[in-house]
């Protein structure tokens, strides 16, 4: 009888063998004297960069906030009170110089297109610097959980921006997700986009299953990259053995999200979008159903609709309406060594995506947001001389027929061609896998050298256990 992945992984020799390579875990970045001695030349500047970091985003609320002032935020902003928001997400800039990113931008005249054409913006989400340069970017409007709202100053500073919130427990849908493993509409459904197979080794189990790319994806195939993918659907089959809750894990890896089909009530994410009618799409957006703490820019019913009426109503992206919406179809974000499955609530809309490619230029420390301690994390970000960022915004990306009808071939071939421009390959992988690894116990030493397991109380290294 073979061992199943997830009983390997909890009773393996070295379950580090399973989890290293996962795209929620870094270990490409340790901590050495040489970072040691940068934080201590660095880090007495810190409260001087925080204070003027801080300041521009307090400056940016407290603007944002006079601008929404008596006005329902379910209505489009009037044009003066949108170029007040335009002008004060110039000071992110600041915030993003504070942080000590310096940022290269390529295709930003593909920003008019996309407004011009109602589309949606997409990214790949790496950190959480994503959603700063995003805001000074365009200012657009999010698809964010709830609780991000709730952050001090910065939360304050978005709502001009009119972003749509998701409860947390929407977040995790794994039928919400769209692999290159299959197309069609519904559980089970064949597709008609090309995907990458799944290879079983001859008398092997689905633990030696790697992930052959296709033609059109990166041109990257090397072994590490293999045992990436085949790490990544370990994890997936973890994430399906494991019958705790999603919801009761509390996690701030989603600033943009998608969640578009995490409210549809179980069905499953490549169903037809509900069709907009037109009153539906010439009438004013509708009021979101009143969420917690009392806010009703929290949406509690299907958020796959009022989305729908937001990119369709008549003032979307025009002077005086809706500000574009962007939103993350990976859902959470990821070490950036490649691109997990794509949830398809930006591909039901109807609408071209505007696909934008973040791309970490590091050398002491990666940017990304991956399982470990963010507060230190935090402190070896402030402790680099400079972090670069280059982002690439593609021309908008109009769906066929074919595609429109079916979005899980529409966000596999999006998907593709985002993988393909920034040289990564595609993981089989999903925020579910995340929470698998976090029930699971899994985190990262604080020097980030080896995974640690804590629920066997047990550290872990490649070949020893300490």
């Amino acid at each position: 009888m073979k061992m199943s992945e997830a009983t390997r992984f909890v009773s393996g020799p070295n379950p580090i063998d399973w989890v290293e390579s996962s795209p929620f875990i870094e270990l490409g970045c340790p901590f050495t004297l040489y970072g040691a001695l940068k934080m201590l030349f660095l880090l007495p500047l810190l409260p001087f960069r925080l204070a003027i970091g801080g300041l521009a985003l307090v400056t940016i609320a407290v603007t944002n906030s006079l601008v929404i002032w008596n006005w329902p935020l379910e209505k489009p902003l009037p044009p003066w009170r949108r170029r007040v928001v335009l002008l004060s997400k110039e000071l992110v800039l600041v915030t993003l110089w504070c942080l000590g990113f310096r940022i290269r931008v390529r295709g930003r005249e593909n920003i008019k297109t996309a407004e011009r054409l109602g589309a949606v913006a997409i990214f790949n989400h790496v950190s959480w610097i994503d959603a700063f340069v995003l805001v000074w970017l365009m200012a657009p409007s999010g698809v964010s959980k709830e609780s991000n709202g709730r952050i001090p100053v910065i939360g304050q500073a978005v709502r001009a921006m009119q972003t749509v919130y998701i409860p947390y427990d929407k977040l995790s849908k794994r039928s919400g997700n769209c692999g290159d493993s299959g197309g069609g509409r519904g559980p089970g459904g064949k597709g008609t986009s090309t995907c990458p197979a799944v290879h079983v080794p001859k008398g092997g189990t689905s633990a030696a299953a790697t992930m052959s790319p296709c033609s059109d994806c990166s041109s990257s195939s090397s072994s590490s990259n293999d045992k990436s993918n085949s790490s990544a659907s370990s994890m997936r089959d973890l994430g399906r053995a494991s019958s705790s809750s999603c919801s009761a894990i509390e996690t701030n890896h989603a600033f943009f999200t998608d969640g578009a089909e995490g409210a549809v009530g179980g069905k499953a994410a490549c169903a037809e979008a509900p069709p907009v009618t037109a009153g539906g799409a010439g009438a004013a957006a509708p009021a979101p159903a009143i969420g917690s703490h009392g806010r009703n820019d929290v949406v509690t019913s299907r958020v796959t609709e009022v989305l729908l009426r937001r990119v369709h109503h008549p003032s979307y992206c025009k002077p005086g309406g809706f500000p574009l919406v962007v939103m993350a179809p990976e859902g959470t974000t990821s070490n950036g060594r490649g691109l997990l499955n794509f949830r398809t609530g930006a591909f039901v809309l109807e609408r071209p995506v505007l696909p934008i490619c973040f791309r970490y230029r590091w050398q002491g420390l990666n940017p990304a947001w991956t399982i470990g301690d963010e507060r230190w994390h935090f402190l070896r970000l402030m402790s680099q001389f400079r972090n670069d960022l280059e982002v690439e915004i593609l021309p908008p990306y109009k769906p066929s027929f074919d595609e429109l009808k079916d979005p899980c071939l529409f966000a596999s071939h999006v998907r593709r061609q985002m993988a393909s421009v920034l040289g990564i390959p595609l993981y089989d992988a999903s925020h579910d896998d995340y929470l698998a690894l976090r029930r699971r116990g899994v985190n990262v030493s604080w020097d980030g050298r080896h995974v640690i397991v804590s629920d066997t109380n047990k550290c872990y290294r490649r070949g020893a256990v300490v």
